[in-house]
């Protein structure tokens, strides 16, 4: 079994830009739901037999460009949510909020959408999946840079040998093999 990963293509926008925790809120709202700029990449080729891909407009439009065949969309492949996690009234660059919205889902606190423990399940349950629906085909994954890390540990301990790059390039397809 061959797998190619991918993250979406990229959503131009300013990381400098100031904002407080409601404005962050209103950022990551907004990101979930634009539509990205393509970029010029080779089609994936026949060897891709089915696309499982994040249920996100990023993803899905990447996917949508880069896959002509079936796609199924799916929310396990969703991007780990942004959340604040400093006080709200602090006007920091989104840099800063995007970081430390990380920091907060990685010490598993309160103020985040989804903490470690749900992500790791529900990676775990889109592995499972995987391998119970795909074992014999070569399959693309269209997903997002935060989760394709955690995915990428997920498949190593199922058995699969790949890597992805701590910032993949969106429209990139990285692969791992059983």
């Amino acid at each position: 079994m061959k797998l190619g990963i991918v993250r979406h293509f990229q959503i131009p926008h300013n990381r400098m830009q100031i904002v407080d925790g409601t404005g962050f809120d209103a950022w990551a709202e907004w990101y979930d739901t634009t539509q990205v700029h393509a970029r010029q990449v080779p089609a994936a080729g026949p060897e891709w037999g089915y696309c499982l891909c994040s249920d996100l407009p990023r993803a899905q439009f990447t996917a949508g460009t880069i896959f002509h065949g079936s796609i199924e969309v799916t929310p396990l492949l969703r991007e780990v949510p942004f959340t604040a996690f400093l006080p709200r009234r602090m006007k920091l660059p989104l840099l800063i909020w995007q970081a430390t919205s990380r920091v907060g889902w990685w010490l598993n606190r309160p103020s985040q959408r989804e903490n470690r423990a749900q992500t790791k399940i529900r990676i775990a349950a889109f592995v499972a999946k995987l391998m119970a629906e795909h074992r014999d085909e070569n399959v693309l994954i269209v997903t997002h840079g935060f989760l394709m890390q955690w995915l990428e540990k997920e498949l190593v301990a199922a058995g699969f040998k790949g890597k992805v790059p701590t910032r993949p390039l969106g429209g990139t397809i990285y692969l791992f093999k059983s």
